[in-house]
Protein backbone atom coordinates (compact mmCIF):
# COMPACT_ATOMS: atom_id res chain seq x y z
CA UNK A 1 0.00 0.00 0.00
CA UNK A 2 1.34 3.42 -0.96
CA UNK A 3 1.30 6.00 1.82
CA UNK A 4 1.10 9.44 0.26
CA UNK A 5 3.58 12.05 1.43
CA UNK A 6 2.72 15.57 2.51
CA UNK A 7 4.94 16.94 -0.25
CA UNK A 8 4.34 16.01 -3.89
CA UNK A 9 7.00 14.30 -5.94
CA UNK A 10 9.22 16.74 -7.83
CA UNK A 11 8.11 17.28 -11.40
CA UNK A 12 10.48 16.85 -14.31
CA UNK A 13 11.21 19.69 -16.71
CA UNK A 14 10.89 19.00 -20.43
CA UNK A 15 13.94 19.62 -22.59
CA UNK A 16 12.30 22.55 -24.36
CA UNK A 17 11.40 24.13 -21.01
CA UNK A 18 14.81 23.83 -19.33
CA UNK A 19 16.34 27.05 -20.64
CA UNK A 20 13.19 29.18 -20.16
CA UNK A 21 12.92 27.80 -16.61
CA UNK A 22 16.49 28.77 -15.80
CA UNK A 23 16.04 32.19 -17.39
CA UNK A 24 13.07 32.76 -15.09
CA UNK A 25 15.05 31.55 -12.07
CA UNK A 26 17.88 33.97 -12.82
CA UNK A 27 15.36 36.78 -13.22
CA UNK A 28 13.80 35.96 -9.83
CA UNK A 29 17.21 36.03 -8.12
CA UNK A 30 18.15 39.28 -9.87
CA UNK A 31 14.87 40.93 -8.88
CA UNK A 32 15.33 39.94 -5.23
CA UNK A 33 18.88 41.27 -5.15
CA UNK A 34 17.90 44.50 -6.91
CA UNK A 35 15.08 45.05 -4.44
CA UNK A 36 17.43 44.66 -1.48
CA UNK A 37 20.01 46.98 -3.02
CA UNK A 38 17.37 49.59 -3.83
CA UNK A 39 15.65 49.64 -0.46
CA UNK A 40 18.52 49.09 1.97
CA UNK A 41 21.77 50.92 2.70
CA UNK A 42 24.61 49.97 5.09
CA UNK A 43 23.16 52.07 7.91
CA UNK A 44 19.76 50.31 7.78
CA UNK A 45 20.94 46.84 6.76
CA UNK A 46 19.87 44.02 9.06
CA UNK A 47 19.29 40.28 8.73
CA UNK A 48 15.56 40.67 8.10
CA UNK A 49 15.76 43.18 5.25
CA UNK A 50 19.03 42.07 3.63
CA UNK A 51 19.57 38.34 4.13
CA UNK A 52 16.07 36.96 4.66
CA UNK A 53 14.86 37.93 1.13
CA UNK A 54 17.81 36.04 -0.33
CA UNK A 55 16.97 32.98 1.75
CA UNK A 56 13.38 33.06 0.57
CA UNK A 57 14.18 33.21 -3.14
CA UNK A 58 16.82 30.48 -2.76
CA UNK A 59 14.35 28.20 -0.99
CA UNK A 60 11.77 28.73 -3.70
CA UNK A 61 14.13 28.15 -6.62
CA UNK A 62 16.57 25.48 -5.43
CA UNK A 63 14.31 22.53 -6.33
CA UNK A 64 14.05 23.57 -9.99
CA UNK A 65 17.76 24.28 -10.19
CA UNK A 66 18.49 20.79 -8.86
CA UNK A 67 16.18 19.15 -11.40
CA UNK A 68 17.94 20.99 -14.21
CA UNK A 69 21.33 19.91 -12.85
CA UNK A 70 20.23 16.28 -12.52
CA UNK A 71 19.24 16.08 -16.19
CA UNK A 72 22.82 16.45 -17.41
CA UNK A 73 23.85 13.35 -15.44
CA UNK A 74 20.96 10.98 -15.98
CA UNK A 75 18.53 12.04 -18.70
CA UNK A 76 18.35 9.59 -21.63
CA UNK A 77 17.43 12.50 -23.93
CA UNK A 78 20.35 14.23 -25.61
CA UNK A 79 18.28 17.41 -25.98
CA UNK A 80 17.64 17.49 -22.22
CA UNK A 81 21.31 16.93 -21.38
CA UNK A 82 22.40 19.69 -23.75
CA UNK A 83 19.72 22.07 -22.47
CA UNK A 84 20.83 21.35 -18.91
CA UNK A 85 24.44 22.19 -19.79
CA UNK A 86 23.39 25.47 -21.38
CA UNK A 87 21.08 26.35 -18.49
CA UNK A 88 23.74 25.67 -15.87
CA UNK A 89 26.22 27.79 -17.78
CA UNK A 90 23.65 30.59 -17.75
CA UNK A 91 23.17 30.21 -13.99
CA UNK A 92 26.91 30.11 -13.37
CA UNK A 93 27.37 33.40 -15.21
CA UNK A 94 24.47 34.91 -13.27
CA UNK A 95 26.00 33.81 -9.97
CA UNK A 96 29.23 35.55 -10.94
CA UNK A 97 27.26 38.67 -11.79
CA UNK A 98 25.51 38.61 -8.41
CA UNK A 99 28.61 37.95 -6.31
CA UNK A 100 30.55 40.64 -8.19
CA UNK A 101 28.20 43.34 -6.89
CA UNK A 102 30.02 45.54 -4.42
CA UNK A 103 26.78 47.14 -3.23
CA UNK A 104 25.49 43.76 -2.03
CA UNK A 105 28.81 42.86 -0.45
CA UNK A 106 28.77 46.09 1.56
CA UNK A 107 25.22 45.38 2.76
CA UNK A 108 26.01 41.81 3.84
CA UNK A 109 29.20 43.01 5.54
CA UNK A 110 27.22 45.71 7.35
CA UNK A 111 24.82 43.07 8.68
CA UNK A 112 27.74 40.93 9.85
CA UNK A 113 29.48 43.90 11.49
CA UNK A 114 26.34 44.80 13.47
CA UNK A 115 26.51 41.42 15.19
CA UNK A 116 22.77 40.97 15.67
CA UNK A 117 21.83 38.15 18.06
CA UNK A 118 20.90 35.32 15.66
CA UNK A 119 20.09 31.65 16.03
CA UNK A 120 22.82 29.21 15.02
CA UNK A 121 21.57 28.51 11.49
CA UNK A 122 20.92 32.17 10.69
CA UNK A 123 24.43 33.07 11.85
CA UNK A 124 25.90 30.24 9.80
CA UNK A 125 24.04 31.33 6.69
CA UNK A 126 25.17 34.94 7.14
CA UNK A 127 28.81 33.92 7.65
CA UNK A 128 28.79 31.70 4.59
CA UNK A 129 27.08 34.35 2.49
CA UNK A 130 29.73 36.91 3.40
CA UNK A 131 32.41 34.34 2.64
CA UNK A 132 30.94 33.88 -0.84
CA UNK A 133 31.76 37.54 -1.47
CA UNK A 134 35.19 37.64 0.17
CA UNK A 135 36.25 34.45 -1.61
CA UNK A 136 35.90 36.22 -4.94
CA UNK A 137 38.01 39.18 -3.84
CA UNK A 138 35.73 41.73 -2.14
CA UNK A 139 37.66 43.61 0.49
CA UNK A 140 40.94 42.57 -1.15
CA UNK A 141 40.93 43.13 -4.91
CA UNK A 142 40.07 46.03 -7.17
CA UNK A 143 36.79 45.88 -9.09
CA UNK A 144 38.54 45.04 -12.35
CA UNK A 145 40.53 42.26 -10.63
CA UNK A 146 37.35 40.78 -9.20
CA UNK A 147 35.89 40.74 -12.71
CA UNK A 148 39.02 39.02 -14.02
CA UNK A 149 38.84 36.44 -11.23
CA UNK A 150 35.17 35.66 -11.86
CA UNK A 151 35.70 35.40 -15.63
CA UNK A 152 38.44 32.86 -14.98
CA UNK A 153 36.20 30.98 -12.55
CA UNK A 154 33.44 30.83 -15.17
CA UNK A 155 35.93 29.51 -17.69
CA UNK A 156 36.95 26.79 -15.22
CA UNK A 157 33.30 25.80 -14.78
CA UNK A 158 32.90 25.56 -18.56
CA UNK A 159 36.07 23.49 -18.88
CA UNK A 160 34.91 21.12 -16.14
CA UNK A 161 31.59 20.60 -17.91
CA UNK A 162 33.40 19.92 -21.18
CA UNK A 163 35.70 17.46 -19.42
CA UNK A 164 32.78 15.50 -17.97
CA UNK A 165 30.81 15.60 -21.22
CA UNK A 166 33.79 14.26 -23.16
CA UNK A 167 33.93 11.26 -20.82
CA UNK A 168 30.17 10.68 -20.87
CA UNK A 169 29.93 10.92 -24.66
CA UNK A 170 33.02 8.84 -25.35
CA UNK A 171 32.13 5.71 -27.32
CA UNK A 172 35.68 4.61 -28.05
CA UNK A 173 37.26 1.20 -27.80
CA UNK A 174 39.78 -1.01 -29.57
CA UNK A 175 39.61 -4.03 -31.86
CA UNK A 176 41.19 -7.24 -30.63
CA UNK A 177 41.35 -10.64 -32.24
CA UNK A 178 40.10 -13.87 -30.79
CA UNK A 179 43.68 -14.97 -30.20
CA UNK A 180 44.43 -11.67 -28.41
CA UNK A 181 41.58 -12.50 -26.03
CA UNK A 182 42.84 -15.93 -25.04
CA UNK A 183 41.56 -16.61 -21.53
CA UNK A 184 38.40 -14.51 -21.80
CA UNK A 185 35.31 -16.68 -21.34
CA UNK A 186 33.26 -17.43 -24.45
CA UNK A 187 30.08 -16.21 -22.80
CA UNK A 188 31.75 -12.85 -22.11
CA UNK A 189 32.96 -12.61 -25.72
CA UNK A 190 29.30 -12.46 -26.77
CA UNK A 191 29.12 -8.99 -25.22
CA UNK A 192 31.54 -7.54 -27.76
CA UNK A 193 30.50 -6.10 -31.12
CA UNK A 194 31.53 -7.59 -34.43
CA UNK A 195 31.30 -5.99 -37.88
CA UNK A 196 30.73 -7.69 -41.19
CA UNK A 197 33.52 -5.73 -42.89
CA UNK A 198 36.07 -7.04 -40.38
CA UNK A 199 37.30 -10.62 -39.95
CA UNK A 200 34.96 -12.88 -37.99
CA UNK A 201 37.61 -13.27 -35.29
CA UNK A 202 37.77 -9.52 -34.54
CA UNK A 203 35.97 -8.12 -31.49
CA UNK A 204 35.41 -4.50 -30.48
CA UNK A 205 36.14 -3.88 -26.78
CA UNK A 206 34.38 -0.65 -25.67
CA UNK A 207 35.93 1.61 -23.07
CA UNK A 208 33.35 0.83 -20.41
CA UNK A 209 34.40 0.08 -16.85
CA UNK A 210 32.94 -3.43 -16.82
CA UNK A 211 34.26 -4.54 -20.22
CA UNK A 212 37.77 -3.20 -19.67
CA UNK A 213 37.97 -4.75 -16.18
CA UNK A 214 36.74 -8.10 -17.46
CA UNK A 215 39.41 -8.32 -20.17
CA UNK A 216 42.14 -7.17 -17.78
CA UNK A 217 41.13 -9.91 -15.33
CA UNK A 218 41.03 -12.81 -17.80
CA UNK A 219 43.17 -12.08 -20.89
CA UNK A 220 46.31 -14.24 -20.62
CA UNK A 221 48.52 -12.26 -22.98
CA UNK A 222 50.38 -9.44 -21.18
CA UNK A 223 50.63 -7.40 -24.38
CA UNK A 224 46.82 -7.51 -24.77
CA UNK A 225 46.27 -6.25 -21.24
CA UNK A 226 48.83 -3.47 -21.69
CA UNK A 227 47.37 -2.41 -25.03
CA UNK A 228 43.81 -2.22 -23.68
CA UNK A 229 44.79 -0.50 -20.43
CA UNK A 230 46.88 2.19 -22.13
CA UNK A 231 44.27 2.76 -24.85
CA UNK A 232 41.53 3.15 -22.25
CA UNK A 233 43.76 5.43 -20.20
CA UNK A 234 44.24 7.68 -23.23
CA UNK A 235 40.56 7.94 -24.19
CA UNK A 236 39.17 11.45 -24.53
CA UNK A 237 42.66 12.83 -25.24
CA UNK A 238 41.16 16.28 -25.58
CA UNK A 239 40.76 16.24 -21.80
CA UNK A 240 44.53 16.40 -21.26
CA UNK A 241 44.75 20.04 -22.32
CA UNK A 242 41.52 20.82 -20.42
CA UNK A 243 42.94 19.27 -17.25
CA UNK A 244 46.16 21.26 -17.53
CA UNK A 245 44.27 24.49 -18.20
CA UNK A 246 42.02 23.98 -15.17
CA UNK A 247 44.99 23.31 -12.88
CA UNK A 248 46.80 26.44 -14.00
CA UNK A 249 43.71 28.64 -13.75
CA UNK A 250 42.85 27.33 -10.29
CA UNK A 251 46.37 28.07 -9.09
CA UNK A 252 46.32 31.62 -10.50
CA UNK A 253 42.91 32.30 -8.99
CA UNK A 254 43.98 31.06 -5.56
CA UNK A 255 47.10 33.24 -5.61
CA UNK A 256 45.05 36.26 -6.65
CA UNK A 257 43.15 35.84 -3.38
CA UNK A 258 46.41 35.46 -1.41
CA UNK A 259 46.09 31.72 -0.86
CA UNK A 260 49.27 29.65 -1.32
CA UNK A 261 47.45 27.06 -3.46
CA UNK A 262 44.07 25.96 -4.78
CA UNK A 263 44.07 23.23 -2.12
CA UNK A 264 44.37 25.84 0.64
CA UNK A 265 41.51 27.81 -0.93
CA UNK A 266 39.21 24.78 -1.07
CA UNK A 267 40.05 23.47 2.39
CA UNK A 268 38.92 26.70 4.03
CA UNK A 269 35.32 25.48 3.70
CA UNK A 270 36.01 21.84 4.59
CA UNK A 271 36.33 20.05 7.91
CA UNK A 272 40.07 19.68 7.31
CA UNK A 273 40.93 23.38 7.28
CA UNK A 274 44.61 23.39 6.27
CA UNK A 275 46.94 21.58 3.88
CA UNK A 276 49.29 20.94 6.82
CA UNK A 277 46.57 18.95 8.60
CA UNK A 278 45.88 16.92 5.44
CA UNK A 279 49.57 16.15 4.90
CA UNK A 280 49.91 15.07 8.53
CA UNK A 281 46.84 12.85 8.22
CA UNK A 282 48.12 11.24 5.00
CA UNK A 283 51.60 10.74 6.46
CA UNK A 284 50.07 8.87 9.38
CA UNK A 285 48.02 6.72 7.02
CA UNK A 286 51.10 6.02 4.96
CA UNK A 287 52.99 4.76 7.98
CA UNK A 288 50.15 2.37 8.78
CA UNK A 289 49.11 1.22 5.31
CA UNK A 290 52.30 1.10 3.24
CA UNK A 291 53.87 -1.85 5.11
CA UNK A 292 50.66 -3.84 4.62
CA UNK A 293 50.50 -2.80 0.97
CA UNK A 294 54.10 -3.84 0.33
CA UNK A 295 53.43 -7.23 1.93
CA UNK A 296 50.37 -7.79 -0.27
CA UNK A 297 52.23 -6.64 -3.38
CA UNK A 298 55.10 -9.04 -2.67
CA UNK A 299 52.55 -11.84 -2.43
CA UNK A 300 51.19 -10.90 -5.87
CA UNK A 301 54.67 -10.62 -7.38
CA UNK A 302 55.51 -14.09 -6.11
CA UNK A 303 52.29 -15.37 -7.66
CA UNK A 304 53.21 -13.64 -10.92
CA UNK A 305 56.70 -15.16 -11.07
CA UNK A 306 55.28 -18.62 -10.43
CA UNK A 307 52.69 -18.18 -13.16
CA UNK A 308 55.17 -16.92 -15.76
CA UNK A 309 57.32 -20.02 -15.34
CA UNK A 310 54.54 -22.02 -16.97
CA UNK A 311 53.08 -19.40 -19.33
CA UNK A 312 53.64 -19.55 -23.07
CA UNK A 313 53.28 -15.78 -23.33
CA UNK A 314 56.33 -13.59 -22.67
CA UNK A 315 56.11 -10.70 -20.20
CA UNK A 316 58.39 -7.71 -20.54
CA UNK A 317 57.84 -6.77 -16.86
CA UNK A 318 58.31 -10.05 -14.93
CA UNK A 319 59.58 -8.45 -11.71
CA UNK A 320 57.17 -5.53 -11.32
CA UNK A 321 53.41 -5.14 -11.16
CA UNK A 322 52.31 -2.60 -13.81
CA UNK A 323 48.69 -1.45 -13.51
CA UNK A 324 47.48 -3.55 -16.46
CA UNK A 325 48.62 -6.73 -14.69
CA UNK A 326 47.12 -6.04 -11.27
CA UNK A 327 43.56 -7.31 -11.86
CA UNK A 328 44.83 -10.44 -13.61
CA UNK A 329 47.05 -11.56 -10.74
CA UNK A 330 44.56 -10.55 -8.06
CA UNK A 331 42.10 -12.88 -9.79
CA UNK A 332 44.65 -15.70 -9.85
CA UNK A 333 45.39 -15.18 -6.16
CA UNK A 334 41.68 -15.25 -5.31
CA UNK A 335 41.17 -18.42 -7.34
CA UNK A 336 44.07 -19.98 -5.45
CA UNK A 337 42.24 -19.11 -2.25
CA UNK A 338 39.01 -20.41 -3.83
CA UNK A 339 37.27 -17.01 -3.72
CA UNK A 340 34.35 -17.37 -6.16
CA UNK A 341 32.87 -13.95 -6.78
CA UNK A 342 30.19 -15.17 -9.16
CA UNK A 343 28.94 -17.64 -6.58
CA UNK A 344 29.06 -14.96 -3.89
CA UNK A 345 27.16 -12.56 -6.18
CA UNK A 346 24.26 -15.01 -6.37
CA UNK A 347 23.56 -14.24 -2.71
CA UNK A 348 23.51 -10.49 -3.33
CA UNK A 349 21.01 -9.61 -6.09
CA UNK A 350 20.61 -5.87 -6.53
CA UNK A 351 17.02 -5.55 -5.30
CA UNK A 352 17.79 -7.60 -2.21
CA UNK A 353 20.79 -5.41 -1.41
CA UNK A 354 18.76 -2.22 -1.84
CA UNK A 355 16.03 -3.57 0.44
CA UNK A 356 18.57 -4.49 3.14
CA UNK A 357 20.35 -1.14 2.86
CA UNK A 358 17.07 0.69 3.39
CA UNK A 359 16.30 -1.61 6.31
CA UNK A 360 19.70 -0.76 7.79
CA UNK A 361 19.13 2.97 7.35
CA UNK A 362 15.67 2.64 8.85
CA UNK A 363 17.04 0.91 11.94
CA UNK A 364 20.08 3.13 12.49
CA UNK A 365 18.48 6.48 11.61
CA UNK A 366 14.96 5.75 12.87
CA UNK A 367 13.37 6.15 9.45
CA UNK A 368 10.59 4.45 7.52
CA UNK A 369 10.76 3.93 3.75
CA UNK A 370 7.57 3.48 1.75
CA UNK A 371 7.92 2.47 -1.90
CA UNK A 372 6.33 4.83 -4.44
CA UNK A 373 4.24 2.88 -6.94
CA UNK A 374 5.46 3.12 -10.57
CA UNK A 375 2.20 4.72 -11.71
CA UNK A 376 2.82 7.65 -9.36
CA UNK A 377 6.27 8.24 -10.88
CA UNK A 378 4.95 8.93 -14.38
CA UNK A 379 5.71 12.67 -14.28
CA UNK A 380 8.59 12.49 -11.84
CA UNK A 381 10.90 9.82 -13.27
CA UNK A 382 13.47 10.34 -16.00
CA UNK A 383 13.89 6.61 -16.82
CA UNK A 384 12.04 3.34 -16.32
CA UNK A 385 14.89 2.03 -14.13
CA UNK A 386 14.25 4.70 -11.51
CA UNK A 387 12.73 3.69 -8.16
CA UNK A 388 11.53 6.02 -5.42
CA UNK A 389 10.53 5.91 -1.76
CA UNK A 390 8.86 8.35 0.57
CA UNK A 391 10.85 8.73 3.78
CA UNK A 392 9.37 9.28 7.24
CA UNK A 393 10.92 10.16 10.58
CA UNK A 394 10.15 7.49 13.18
CA UNK A 395 12.03 9.09 16.09
CA UNK A 396 10.01 9.44 19.27
CA UNK A 397 9.56 13.23 19.04
CA UNK A 398 8.78 13.31 15.31
CA UNK A 399 5.64 11.17 15.44
CA UNK A 400 6.11 9.77 11.93
CA UNK A 401 6.50 13.11 10.16
CA UNK A 402 7.37 13.18 6.47
CA UNK A 403 10.98 13.95 5.54
CA UNK A 404 11.33 13.68 1.79
CA UNK A 405 11.77 11.35 -1.17
CA UNK A 406 14.65 9.08 -2.07
CA UNK A 407 15.30 8.21 -5.72
CA UNK A 408 17.55 5.40 -6.94
CA UNK A 409 18.81 5.09 -10.53
CA UNK A 410 21.28 2.23 -10.14
CA UNK A 411 21.70 0.54 -13.52
CA UNK A 412 24.24 1.57 -16.14
CA UNK A 413 23.08 2.79 -19.55
CA UNK A 414 24.47 4.80 -22.47
CA UNK A 415 24.99 8.54 -21.89
CA UNK A 416 24.45 8.25 -18.14
CA UNK A 417 27.12 9.55 -15.78
CA UNK A 418 29.67 6.80 -15.22
CA UNK A 419 30.43 6.23 -11.58
CA UNK A 420 28.79 7.00 -8.28
CA UNK A 421 26.74 10.17 -8.17
CA UNK A 422 24.27 11.76 -5.79
CA UNK A 423 22.20 14.84 -6.52
CA UNK A 424 19.95 16.89 -4.25
CA UNK A 425 16.66 17.09 -6.12
CA UNK A 426 14.75 18.83 -3.34
CA UNK A 427 16.59 19.66 -0.13
CA UNK A 428 14.79 18.67 3.04
CA UNK A 429 15.64 17.95 6.67
CA UNK A 430 18.47 15.48 7.22
CA UNK A 431 17.94 13.45 10.40
CA UNK A 432 21.59 12.36 10.44
CA UNK A 433 22.52 15.97 11.13
CA UNK A 434 19.55 16.52 13.46
CA UNK A 435 18.34 19.60 11.61
CA UNK A 436 15.14 21.02 13.03
CA UNK A 437 12.85 21.87 10.19
CA UNK A 438 10.09 20.18 8.27
CA UNK A 439 9.43 20.70 4.58
CA UNK A 440 6.09 22.25 3.86
CA UNK A 441 4.29 22.65 0.56
CA UNK A 442 6.38 23.70 -2.46
CA UNK A 443 7.35 27.36 -2.62
CA UNK A 444 6.53 27.94 1.06
CA UNK A 445 9.16 28.81 3.64
CA UNK A 446 9.17 26.63 6.78
CA UNK A 447 7.95 28.59 9.81
CA UNK A 448 10.60 27.16 12.13
CA UNK A 449 14.09 28.01 13.25
CA UNK A 450 15.61 26.01 10.40
CA UNK A 451 14.84 28.11 7.34
CA UNK A 452 17.53 27.01 4.94
CA UNK A 453 16.46 24.36 2.48
CA UNK A 454 19.46 24.81 0.19
CA UNK A 455 22.49 22.64 0.84
CA UNK A 456 25.12 24.98 -0.56
CA UNK A 457 26.10 26.24 2.88
CA UNK A 458 26.45 22.85 4.60
CA UNK A 459 30.10 21.90 5.09
CA UNK A 460 31.02 19.24 2.56
CA UNK A 461 33.05 17.54 5.24
CA UNK A 462 29.79 16.66 7.01
CA UNK A 463 28.06 14.82 4.18
CA UNK A 464 29.48 11.34 4.78
CA UNK A 465 26.61 10.18 6.97
CA UNK A 466 23.88 10.91 4.48
CA UNK A 467 25.53 10.59 1.08
CA UNK A 468 23.13 7.78 0.24
CA UNK A 469 20.12 9.68 1.51
CA UNK A 470 19.70 12.62 -0.85
CA UNK A 471 16.05 13.56 -1.28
Amino acid sequence: MTIFASQPLPGLIRAEDVLPTMTNIVARFRAALDTVARNVDPTTACFANTVQPLIEVENKMQGKIAIVAMLRYASPEKAAREASEEALQLFSKAESEFVAREDLYLLVKAVRDKAEPLDFESQKYLDELLKDYTRCGHGLLRVEDIEQYLNSRNTIDMLRRNFTRNLMDNVGGIWLTESDLDGVHAVDMLRFHKKSERPATDYFIPFTKHDVAMVLKYAKIPATRKRLYTANDKKAEENVSIFKDVILRRDRNARMLRYPSHAAFRLEKRVAKTTAWVHHFLDNLQDILLPKGRKEMEFLLKRKRNYLRHSKYPDEDPDIMPPWDFKFYVRLAEEELDVQHKKIAEYFPLQTIVAYMLRLFAHCLRLRFESVAPEHLAHSSWHEDVEAWSVWDESSDARGSFIGHLYADLLSRPNKYRGSQDVNIQCVSIPVLSLDFETEAPHEIPKTNMQYLGSSHISKGMVTGYTLLRY
